[in-house]
């Protein structure tokens, strides 16, 4: 239903009840011999909501005739073979993105195992060299001490030990 078809529906039903509204007040007030006017104009408003209704009803079939007109005028300028094309384009469209959601899924799946595989040896890996960081830093410590006590002890300097120790592998070569 239109905006304008409620709107005149609406305005009919208002107008009734008005007249009912006038209709009951009157009644109560007017003698006897004004109901019978009172009837006659009642006739009259029910032929008036008849007609109102009747007018509704034709416009109704009107837009729905025009609607049906619209319709096959678009089904006319289009060809068969056109909408052929486009069907089956648009099926090797939808089995195409179909194809491409398997695969993508396929994928995800594999992804998902791989990285908990990864992220437990990931772990493992990172725990060893945080291990090995601490051997190393520890290995360092011992052999800054042993220099330090070789210095104390013997008054021997690094650089006269290293200075010895490549005399002697020049020696060997």
């Amino acid at each position: 239903m239109s905006n304008q078809e409620t709107k005149n529906t609406i305005e009919t039903e208002t107008q009734t009840t008005k007249k009912e509204e006038k209709k009951e007040e009157e009644f109560t007030t007017i003698p006897l011999e004004k109901t019978e006017q009172k009837e006659e104009t009642e006739q009259q408003d029910e032929k008036e909501t008849k007609t109102t209704e009747k007018k509704e009803k034709t416009k109704k079939k009107s837009t729905e005739t025009q609607q049906t007109k619209l319709v096959q005028t678009i089904q006319n300028m289009i060809e068969k073979e056109d909408l052929k094309k486009i069907m089956t384009f648009q099926k090797h469209s939808f089995n195409n993105v179909k194809d491409t959601n398997e695969a993508l899924t396929k994928f995800n799946k594999f992804s998902s195992e791989e990285f908990s595989e990864l992220k437990n040896n990931f772990v493992y890996y990172a725990k060893t060299l945080v291990q090995m960081k601490k051997d190393l830093s520890y290995c360092y410590k011992k052999i800054g001490n042993m220099k330090k006590k070789i210095q104390d002890e013997y008054q021997i300097t690094p650089s006269l030990i290293r200075s010895t120790l490549e005399n002697k592998k020049t020696n060997i070569n």
